[in-house]
Order: structure tokens, then sequence, then C-alpha cells
């Protein structure tokens, strides 16, 4: 079990975030944004920015846990933007260090022309390299030694997160009025639009001082963080998700390393406790709750096993054999196919897929051998990775995105239709974000490699299914979600 940083930094840390709880989807999805032309909004160079080279302190409460780096520079057809973010985050207990890089060359709107982000943690590393095209953006994906390609279809130009920051930064805006901003997250391969809302003027206090600022309410899919800028557009401070902060320094206080590691921990922090703990969780039939803490517009969360009359929810288990609560839609060519990260295709893959079970074996048979050699060759271990199912199958290790990814990977080489769901499951009296899968055998039933559940408990609540689009809309719920267990049967 396990979102990364509005702003120079702040879409980064928010996105990896929501990675590290277990809802980083990360596949592809058509642009999901509106074709009127007016979303762009970002004011062009004219006299040029002032070039920046701007230190950042990223701190957990009041721990320091990393910093951030980012160096902006003037071309003639635009920008060069490079920038980089150092963490050391606790994950279930196990302290683990995330390095991100970025270079990229943008437009004088600061739209993106190029780039190339790399994540490494562990022995896990990632690399996407992305080209704006007329046809929208090429990506080049390597992860696990696997290099991929895909074009992703867009209706419009787009920012990269720094970006954003930098048209912030050149803004004359009035107070109250908003600037929607359309961009890609190479950490976690997402798309959306961002709103920036101008609040005025403040003055706020940096380094024991106070400094003059502007004043922005940044928002992505219900989910809200506040940026200050200084009168040249230099970033000054962001509040973010989870208690976390960030302020401009110097480049030694940047440097300097944390007194100790650090003491808060990111997946006990996002956990809910439900209001009463839920007896026999793995056993019921049934679970009825109420969900709160949604935005208003957020997707319905009925269909499938899930029964959802805007407040309560009923959660039913289907039956392994084939039978569901209720008929659904089939499965999608998309379920079947390969996807960025999710490398059906690949000879290794494909390899072990057949090594485990016959063509013409049944599909739940299908299922336990590869759950059975998951739970044996993939240990259980939070890792901060863009989740890859042939990465995972490499290094042997991963969390429930890893084993969601590489379940999803073996089963559609198989030629079971496979997708993958996010949301919180219940565990030690705590809901924890979680990711898992489900399978069509006549109908859907859903499937927890992490767990060994098949099918998986009741106290797997969806949230989210399928595109990044889908998986974005989790910011809008982290720090808000309460769940209340109401009296079902088991």
């Amino acid at each position: 079990m396990q979102a990364k940083n509005f702003g120079i930094f702040g879409i980064l840390c928010t996105a990896l975030f929501i990675g590290l709880l277990g809802v980083k989807a990360g596949w592809l999805a058509p642009s999901q944004w509106s074709n009127d032309a007016a979303v762009i909004v970002a004011d062009p160079l004219t006299d040029g920015p002032p070039a920046r080279d701007v230190w950042i302190n990223i701190r957990q409460r009041d721990q320091k846990i990393g910093f951030g780096h980012e160096v902006l520079t003037r071309t003639e057809d635009g920008l060069d933007l490079r920038q980089r973010l150092q963490m050391r985050l606790k994950t279930l207990g196990l302290v683990q260090e995330i390095r991100m890089q970025t270079e990229a060359r943008l437009n004088p709107d600061f739209t993106v022309k190029t780039f190339t982000f790399g994540l490494h943690s562990g022995s896990f590393h990632t690399r996407i390299e992305g080209t704006a095209v007329p046809e929208g953006l090429r990506l080049t994906t390597t992860s696990g030694g696997d290099t991929r390609q895909v074009l992703l279809p867009l209706q419009m130009p787009l920012y990269l997160p720094a970006g954003v920051a930098a048209a912030l930064g050149t803004a004359q805006a009035e107070v109250g009025e908003e600037r929607h901003y359309p961009f890609f997250d190479p950490a976690t391969m997402g798309q959306a639009t961002l709103i920036a809302r101008y609040l005025g003027p403040e003055e706020i206090t940096l380094s024991g001082q106070g400094v003059s600022a502007h004043h922005w309410r940044l928002s992505l899919k219900g989910a809200s963080q506040s940026v200050w800028l200084g009168p040249d557009g230099e970033i000054l401070k962001e509040e973010g998700v989870l208690g976390i902060t960030l302020e401009r320094t110097t480049r030694d206080e940047a440097l300097l390393p944390s007194d100790s590691d650090p003491t808060e921990d990111l997946i006990q922090l996002a956990a809910i406790v439900p209001d009463r703990p839920i007896a026999d969780a793995g056993t019921r039939r049934r679970l009825q709750v109420e969900v709160l803490g949604l935005p208003p517009d957020y997707p319905g969360l009925g269909g499938g096993r899930q029964y959802w009359d805007g407040r309560r929810l009923s959660i039913e288990r289907e039956d392994a054999a084939g039978a569901a609560v209720v008929a659904e839609s089939g499965p999608r060519p998309v379920d079947l196919s390969p996807e960025t990260l999710i490398e059906s295709d690949h000879p290794e893959i494909r390899k072990l897929a057949e090594s485990l079970a016959a063509p013409g074996d049944p599909t739940r048979k299908k299922v336990q051998a590869i759950m059975g050699w998951m739970a044996t060759h993939i240990e259980r271990r939070p890792v901060v990775s863009v989740p890859s199912a042939l990465a995972t199958l490499v290094q042997g290790v991963g969390d429930c995105n890893e084993h969601a990814v590489l379940f999803a990977a073996l089963a559609r080489a198989m030629g079971i239709p496979t997708q993958v769901e996010t949301g919180v499951t219940y565990l030690n009296g705590r809901f924890y974000y979680h990711a898992w899968n489900r399978v069509f055998l006549q109908r859907w039933v859903t499937v927890d490699a992490l767990f060994q559940q098949f099918p998986a408990d009741v106290t797997h609540i969806r949230l989210a299914r399928g595109s990044t689009a889908d998986q974005l809309n989790l910011l809008g719920v982290l720090g808000r979600l309460r769940v209340k267990v109401l009296e079902t049967p088991t």
C-alpha cells in the first residue's frame, strides 16, 4: 500500500505521495481536456522572466526531508529548465531515498517542447522522454531494461509542472482571477488541468523575516495547495498535502542533511481510521459504509460489486467461480492489450505466463497460478517507482502497485481480461490506500495479489479504476476521506 507538487516543485511532491499511497496507476489515457482554446492562458514572454536559480527546503511537519533545485534560463526561442528533487521518506517503517531529475526545453508561453525525466529509488530506475509533435506528445519510456514508445494524443499544447510555476511568475492577474493550465506530469504519467486562482498580495515570514509575496491557490481534481511567489515571480513557499511544506532557501541550507531519519510515516499518516472496527473483515459477505469527504463532483462509486446512493456504499463479495452480484459490461480491447507499463507482450512476461498454466486451463486455475507464483517470487516491500510489470519481474520486489501491474501483465499474457483498481482497504483497524485487480470470469471478479485474496474481501473500497484521468481523481480525497461503518450482516 502506499498523489506529486503544484508549482515549482509541488506537483512533483504531490504526485510522488500519491504514488506511495497506492494510486500511481500511471497508464496513459486519451486527453480529457476541453477543446476550448481559452484554457491556455499563460502570458508569453515579453522581455523575458529573470533567470532563476532556486533552492528549496522540503519539510514534513517541522522536519527536513529533502531539497529541490531549479535553474531556468532564457534562450533565443524559449526557455531551458533543469530541476532536481531529492527526498528521504518513511513508508511502513522503511526509509527510502528518492531522486527525480527533469531537463526540458519550453516554448515562449512556457508549454513544453521536449523533456527528459528520471526517477531513481534503490534499484528501480525509470526514464521518460517526451517530444511535442503536431499529433500530440511522443513519449519514450525505459523501465526494467525495456524501452517503449507511445503517442499521447492532445487537443492543445501542455505544461510541465515547473512550466506552470514559471507561467504564474509572469502572470498579471487581478485578485480572484483564475488561470487554467493543462499539464503532463512525467512522475505520474498523468495529465489534467490545474486551476490557479490569485488571492492577492500578502506578507509571509521566511527565515524569520517578513517578505512581500503573491498568494495563489492551486487546485487539481479537488485537491488544493497554496503557493507564494515573490515580486519577480520566484517561488518563496508552498504548503501541500500530508504536512509537506516547501520554502526557498540558500544553496548551503538546502544541502544540509537532516539531523535524523524521517519520523512521520507517510502510509500511516494518510491512513483513514473508521468510527469503529470491522469484525470478520476477511470473511464477511457484505459491508455497508458511509463515505464522507468526497468532492461534490467526484465520480460515482457504483458498479459491479459496489452499490452507491451518493453517500452510503454497499459492497458484496463475488463468487470466484464466476458469478457476480450484478451484470456489468464485458471487457474492452484494452483489458487484454499491453500498455506502456503493463508489458504483457514482452518475451520475459510471455515466457513466464506460458510456464505457469496451459492455454486450455480454466481461467480460475490460471489466476491462482499467477497468485501462487507471485507469493513465492515477489517480495512484499514498499518501493518508490513508476510501477512497471517488467521492472517488478526483474527486481523481484514491490508493493501493491507493482503487484497490480505485474499481475495484470501476466493475466493478459494468458488471455484473461484484466483491469487495475485503486482505493482503500482495511487492515489492523485502519483503511489504507491500495491497488489491486479484477479479472473477467464470465463476470468481473476482484483479485488482490499482494494479500493473496481471490476474490478480494469486501473492505476493498474502489475509488478509481483504469485510466490516469480516473486515478487523478484520488487527489481530491487525500486528507479528506472519512469512513463510517454501518451495521450490516456478515
